[in-house]
């Protein structure tokens, strides 16, 4: 088994650095959790608290869910659908427009503590790891190659990118490839949870799903929450297939990965390989993975919530596109239930 993914260049040391304060943003205003809970978000290169986020739960995804329901039932549901059309398609434009900014967004300065990721990986039995240099400026490089790991460079810029490149690089004898993200937020001792399915013959996709996990506080928040669960309605809807999760941590054999067709170079990655898995009819396994706060660094997508919308327009432009071109298997994928 071969292992799969990029990791990125860590951030840079600040002087008098000023905390900011995150709140939720939630019927267009910036509000408190629920909870009231918060926590910090850390400066790898100094340690330094550089911002204190809200920490939204399930009560904050509700509201989030009423806020959009509501809103459904103004202006935008009186709306013909060709109208909510021209105005999908106009972000689509301007994301087409921006791509190569969005594009980096997690592919840069998230200050990734790679070498304990790969240290952990070892220690589960992987037989190759493989981490993608996707334009680091520190010694990142150096110490993912001492903890053991074969280092591949791919200075163009894009997560999709990273993980294709690390595709590209794995070894010709390679049988399964499993991903996982390197900033230490996926457990690496749940990979042979996820590769056994694949390994037994009870599955030819496998997905790690952290909300079928345990999640330490604060490791997701409600955006990527919420962004899952319509990804999951979407695909369900569209392929008849469900999913729980849009996880980095998946695994599937070398050979159906490659005939997929892969071809999205940002964010997109992850929700095409799971709607092409789906429209090939290959059979899809889930299996429980814990889940754990970055060890390091800032997420462009998950911490900020900006970015994170963004990154969801990404999303649903490549759901858009690619379900106009793809066709739905003839036989429809079953997702099964793997013990860990």
């Amino acid at each position: 088994m071969s292992i799969a993914y990029d990791y990125s260049p860590g951030t840079t040391a600040h002087d008098n650095a000023v905390v900011l304060r995150k709140q939720l943003l939630i019927d267009g205003r910036h509000v408190e959790s629920v909870s009231g809970r918060t926590f910090n978000t850390l400066n790898p290169a100094t340690g330094q608290v550089i911002a204190t986020i809200s920490e939204g739960n399930e009560a904050d995804v509700d509201r989030a869910v009423d806020a959009a329901r509501r809103a459904f039932e103004g202006i935008w549901g009186t709306m013909r659908p060709a109208e909510r059309g021209h105005i999908l398609f106009r972000f689509a434009e301007l994301l087409k427009k921006h791509g190569a900014e969005i594009a980096e967004l997690e592919s840069r300065d998230a200050g990734k503590p790679i070498a304990a990721v790969v240290r952990e990986i070892v220690a589960a039995g992987a037989d190759e790891i493989i981490v993608v240099d996707n334009g680091s400026s520190d010694d990142t490089a150096a110490q993912a190659a001492a903890a053991g790991a074969r280092v591949v460079s791919e200075p163009r810029r894009g997560y999709g990118q990273a993980c294709a490149a690390g595709v590209a690089a794995v070894s010709r004898d390679t049988d399964i490839v499993c991903f996982m993200d390197g900033d230490g937020s996926d457990v690496p001792s749940f990979l042979p949870s996820v590769v056994t399915p694949l390994a037994t013959g009870e599955a030819d996709f496998v997905m790690g799903s952290r909300l079928r996990g345990v999640r330490e506080s604060g490791s997701m928040t409600p955006q990527q929450i919420v962004a899952g669960k319509v990804a999951e309605l979407l695909l369900r809807v569209t392929y008849g297939v469900r999913f729980t999760d849009m996880s980095p941590f998946r695994a599937m054999r070398l050979g159906d990965l490659r005939a997929l067709g892969m071809s999205e170079r940002t964010f997109g990655w992850n929700l095409e390989m799971q709607m092409r898995v789906a429209a090939s009819g290959l059979r899809i396994a889930e299996v429980p993975v814990d889940h754990r706060c970055r060890r390091g660094g800032v997420s462009k997508v998950s911490g900020d919530l900006v970015a994170g919308l963004k990154a969801a327009w990404v999303i649903t432009r490549t759901f858009l596109r690619l379900a106009a071109t793809l066709r739905a298997s003839q036989r429809p994928a079953e997702v099964g239930e793997a013990a860990r």
